[in-house]
């Protein structure tokens, strides 16, 4: 848990960066619109990121291969511009999955023919070996491994010339291939040797020293190096780093020493005679051929250049003021601090007229207005104080003017405007918003109907005008359901045999003898299909010929499911036998049969009527035994059919072939004579009869219209009448 607390110091310092006006507060929500200003000194990259993590409110996830300090200046808008920018000054690469900022100081892709590409800076050997067995699914096995940290770049190579690669200035680690993997060993007996003996040269002149070697420990090197000079020294932690092609001649021993350990990031101190060698930073070493200009500021004041120097200029921290002096400090190497310098000069002139104005808004934010005004008012970038409504920015009179008329046109204040909904609810309006809507203007109240706008009142006109559209009640849709099993048959011919016409006396009383069977059947679905259909159904059920199963109205919304169901349900017990105890234990079990319709419409633009059915149909078979209690589960038969179709309103739908063979098995017998073994068989008889049925669904889906659909006998009959025989039209 240690690498993940701040240290004292950069608590102290977030703390202040925090509390102080100069850096503003940023609140968890949206902070990727935020501008995120933060400044650490020397400080560990771990703390850095996790002070980062936690102001903006974001998970960072590190590896052990994130290590070292810096220093470094947060002045951006959004986490990920800061997160990337810190990234790239610290050769630091970020993976990003789901919410979560994977980062790492190794970078290593894998190809499907087990290629790899290596980005690695300052890591420890060990850990990039880990990762890259990781990545590449491959065992790589090692010996103990040197403790320098390592840079390495490699694109498109194998595993094994990449192992050989990282340990080429270790001659000491051979690299064994086995099985697919791999074995790092550590030669302990040429390590002993090359730290013993040493091929280097070292000669002396007048307390100067010349030294060559083509290759050599640094261990050995210094040994050589201080057994010369005759000198005393203790290296606090060894690493078995090789050097290669070392020359160095007429130096004294002092700054030959300095130059070999800056090589290897070494540093030294004398003690009562004693060397005492011991690792540094590389950026430690690094410091030492940065310079440090004064620049003293004659025009503008050191706290406003600070401000308005741009972030690229200065990303890594290269800026100390003095107020005091009213001095900057830059601090770098010549080619990082030249830019900043000439920028500095450019910019710190006499003003010639110009002065600093303070500009404060009052209804809208001022980090929106200072991006909306036209840059051509602005000689300077504004500055935007900390936790105000204020801006400040150099102008001229003229300027000045300019400013002020357009901060007054778009700094007005929007008013909330009540939207009372009709039809509609309020999620339904913030998940479907208008063109002229933005949902950060609605705000939803308690009331699903009502919802409150801000906004201009132009705006709220249009949106009022586009909600209208919008708010309209879903389509009602009526359905006709007619469901009629009929028996097949081919003795039953109505065709033929039927006539109609009209008669002086009485006109409509032989029809209505005639369509008795069909009184209080469906009216819409029966004239849909005119007078022969109506005349054979009539027959058909006054002979038994045919039965209905369902006649019934449904409504439904548009796009809403309905279910119709006719059903009976069977209950019987499934009982079973224990082996050991014989004990018999049953489960009450149910078996449903008849007919489940689902049905679900959609009323389109232009009238028609979409309609998905899902129609089952189930049978139950005759019981096998009269004993309920231990009967076998009566055998069941289910037939299904599905469709989609599009039609007219009131344009009928049919929907067949479900078709069915029931057999019955009928027995007669003479009273306790047919009850006799054997001879009993001469006085029973049993009929098999086999029929066929047909379940055929009749369907008209309308549009739904006000008023009630109920018609007493009389009209009923009038209407068929008026409809089939006088031709009249029934709508």
């Amino acid at each position: 848990m240690k690498k993940y607390l701040y240290s004292i110091s950069s608590i102290i310092l977030i703390s202040l960066c925090l509390s102080s006006p100069l850096f503003p507060q940023n609140s968890p929500e949206n902070t990727d619109e935020q501008n995120i200003y933060l400044d650490f000194r020397n400080q560990r990259i771990t703390d850095i990121l996790m002070a980062l993590a936690e102001f903006s409110n974001q998970s960072i996830i590190m590896d052990p291969s994130v290590s070292g300090n810096a220093t470094f200046r947060f002045a951006d808008t959004g986490f990920e511009n800061a997160l990337m920018r810190f990234a790239e000054y610290c050769n630091l690469f970020v993976t990003k999955k789901n919410t979560d900022y994977y980062i790492s100081k190794i970078d290593i892709r894998v190809s499907d023919d087990q290629r790899i590409t290596l980005n690695a800076d300052e890591v420890l050997p060990e850990l990039i070996i880990k990762k890259l067995s990781q990545e590449a699914q491959t065992t790589i096995l090692y010996d103990p491994l040197p403790q320098d940290r390592i840079t390495i770049r490699v694109q498109n190579a194998a595993i094994e010339e990449l192992l050989r690669l990282m340990f080429i200035k270790t001659p000491e680690y051979t690299v064994i291939t086995q099985n697919g993997g791999f074995y790092l060993k550590r030669d302990q007996a040429l390590l002993t040797e090359m730290r013993t003996t040493g091929n280097v040269r070292i000669d002396t002149a007048d307390d100067l020293f010349t030294i060559s070697s083509q290759k050599i420990l640094f261990s050995a090197l210094i040994d050589s190096l201080f057994k010369k000079a005759q000198k005393e020294y203790l290296i606090l932690n060894r690493t078995a780093v090789a050097l290669e092609n070392i020359f160095y001649e007429n130096k004294s021993f002092n700054d030959l020493l300095r130059i070999i350990l800056d090589s290897v990031n070494y540093d030294y101190t004398i003690e009562k005679g004693i060397y005492y060698i011991f690792e540094i930073q590389k950026r430690d070493i690094v410091k030492k051929l940065k310079e440090t200009v004064t620049i003293r500021l004659n025009h503008i004041s050191a706290e406003e250049l600070q401000n308005i120097i741009p972030t690229e200029l200065n990303s890594s921290g290269f800026i100390k003021i003095d107020r005091n002096t009213n001095s900057i400090f830059v601090t770098g190497s010549d080619e990082e601090i030249t830019p900043l310098i000439e920028f500095i000069n450019s910019i710190d002139m006499p003003l010639e007229g110009r002065y600093y104005k303070l500009f404060t808004l009052h209804n809208i934010p001022v980090k929106d207005a200072v991006t909306l005004i036209p840059k051509s008012f602005l000689f300077i970038p504004p500055v935007i104080l900390p936790n105000t409504s204020s801006f400040v920015t150099q102008v001229d009179a003229v300027n000045e003017q300019y400013i002020l008329d357009y901060l007054e046109i778009i700094d007005t204040k929007n008013r909330s405007y009540p939207v009372r909904l009709r039809y509609i609810k309020s999620d339904e309006l913030i998940r479907y918003l208008p063109p002229s809507a933005v949902k950060e203007n609605i705000a939803p109240t308690g009331d699903t109907s009502l919802v409150f706008y801000t906004g201009s009142e132009d705006s709220y006109n249009n949106l009022i005008k586009e909600i209208a559209l919008i708010d309209q009640p879903k389509p009602q849709i009526r359905y006709q359901l007619l469901v009629i099993q009929r028996q097949r048959s081919d003795n039953l011919k109505l065709g033929s045999d039927f006539s109609i016409g009209k008669t002086d006396a009485l006109p409509s009383a032989d029809f209505s003898a005639r369509l008795s069977n069909l009184v209080n059947v469906n009216f819409d679905i029966v004239s849909a299909f005119g007078i022969q259909f109506a005349a054979n159904l009539s027959a058909e059920l006054g002979m038994d010929r045919a039965k209905i199963l369902a006649d019934t109205t449904l409504n439904a919304i548009s796009d809403e499911e309905i279910t119709f169901q006719n059903t009976n349900t069977y209950r019987y017990r499934d009982v079973a036998i224990e082996a050991d105890s014989g004990l018999y234990s049953g489960t009450t079990r149910e078996i449903t049969s008849g007919l489940i319709l689902k049905i679900k419409g959609w009323v389109s633009g232009d009238g028609m009527v979409t309609v998905d059915v899902n129609a089952n149909v189930s049978k139950q078979g005759a019981i096998s035994s009269t004993d309920t209690s231990t009967a076998n589960p009566p055998p069941t038969s289910e037939k299904s059919v599905n469709t989609h179709v599009r039609a007219k309103s009131g344009q009928p739908i049919v929907i067949g072939g479900l078709l069915q063979s029931e057999t019955d098995l009928a027995e007669k017998r003479v009273p306790f004579l047919g009850s006799i073994p054997l001879l009993g068989l001469l006085f029973r008889s049993q009929q098999i009869t086999v029929t066929d049925t047909e379940l055929i669904i009749y369907l008209i889906p309308f549009l739904h219209k006000q008023g009630s659909s109920s018609i007493d006998m009389a009209k009923r009959m009038h209407t068929y009448y008026r409809t089939y025989i006088l031709g009249e039209k029934a709508y």
